[in-house]
C-alpha cells in the first residue's frame, strides 16, 4: 500500500487527468480475511467482461467474454493498477495481456 500512496502522490504533483473509469467496490469475506476489489463499471472491451483490481494485494480478477470462468491473477504490477485507475491505460484487454497473463493465477469462479 505504501507504493500506491507514493504513486498517487507523484501523479498528483504532475497533475492528474480527469478520472474516466467509474469504480465499483466489491468485497469478499473468506476465512476471516477482508479483501476489497475495485471494478471498472464502464468497461467497453471486446475481450474482457469484468475487471476487478486490488491495489493493496496486487491482484486482478478477470472474466473474459468468451469464458464463464473468473481468473484471479497474482503479482500484478501495482503501478500498472494505478495507471489503469487514472486512465493512463485505456484498454482493459491490453492491460490484462501486458500485466496479468503470464502471472500465477487461480480459477475462482
Amino acid at each position: 500500500m505504501q507504493v500506491l500512496c507514493r504513486s498517487l502522490s507523484d501523479d498528483y504533483t504532475k497533475g492528474i487527468r480527469a478520472l474516466s473509469v467509474v469504480l465499483k467496490v466489491t468485497t469478499f469475506f473468506t476465512l476471516n480475511t477482508f479483501t476489497m476489489f475495485f471494478q471498472a463499471t464502464n468497461l467497453q472491451s471486446s475481450n474482457v467482461r469484468t475487471l476487478r483490481l486490488n491495489p493493496a494485494t496486487n491482484q486482478a480478477m478477470v472474466q473474459f467474454i468468451n469464458n464463464a470462468k473468473t481468473y484471479l491473477y497474482e503479482n500484478v504490477d501495482s503501478e500498472a493498477i494505478v495507471d489503469f485507475f487514472f486512465g493512463e491505460i485505456e484498454s482493459a484487454g491490453k492491460f490484462v495481456n501486458a500485466y496479468c497473463k503470464g502471472n500465477q493465477y487461480t480459477v475462482v469462479g
